[in-house]
């Protein structure tokens, strides 16, 4: 087992010390994007620039199906800075723990070792994911990208139950919080040895 690894996500560049017990997420900025983005916004003079042109600094992803100068170079900041305030909030025993964040640019956060392809093989083809599907109405498949991946999620080694370690997306959260009982039940009771 290395030292430190490595690893890149969609909004942020994760290092894992598995020998200090801990994984710092380093928020990613995209200046490639956001200047592409600022080039549709003030470059070409249609319509649909000129409609939008005050959205351009709007942090969300989508406006009117194109993205925003705010959303490229702070959308891993706005991961960051949402995990960390929602484990402080409500420190789910689901969730891998958040330590502290550094103005959203770094996170510390509790190491736990990803699941394996198998381990998540085994969790997502069992009756829990299908279980879960079904309790939150279908809501998990809103945040294909965290919810589903196995690596997303590691083994509680006092319980073996499932932990949540990537809860940076605002889509992921708004399903936590709506159906936070069934995660809990659900994830904590799932025994993978």
């Amino acid at each position: 087992m290395n030292v430190i690894q490595y690893s890149n996500g969609a909004t942020r560049f994760v290092i894992q010390i598995p020998a200090l017990g801990i994984v710092i997420k380093v928020a990613k900025m995209s200046v490639w994007m956001a200047f592409k983005v600022s080039f549709s916004y003030f470059v070409r003079n249609d319509e649909f620039s000129k409609r939008t042109r005050h959205k351009w600094f709007k942090r969300t992803s989508t406006v009117y199906g194109g993205s925003t100068l705010g959303y490229e170079l702070f959308r891993g900041v706005d991961s960051n800075a949402l995990e960390y305030s929602v484990w402080k909030k409500y420190k789910f025993t689901f969730l891998q723990p958040t330590y502290c964040s550094f103005f959203g640019l770094i996170n510390i956060q509790k190491y736990g070792e990803p699941l394996s392809k198998e381990l998540g093989g085994i969790f997502f083809s069992e009756d829990v994911f299908t279980h879960n599907t079904r309790l939150t109405n279908y809501a998990w498949r809103q945040d294909n990208h965290t919810l589903f991946g196995g690596s997303n999620y590691t083994i509680n080694h006092e319980s073996k139950g499932i932990i949540l370690l990537d809860y940076g997306s605002l889509k992921t959260i708004k399903v936590i919080l709506k159906f936070k009982e069934e995660f809990q039940k659900t994830l904590l009771h799932a025994k993978i040895s």
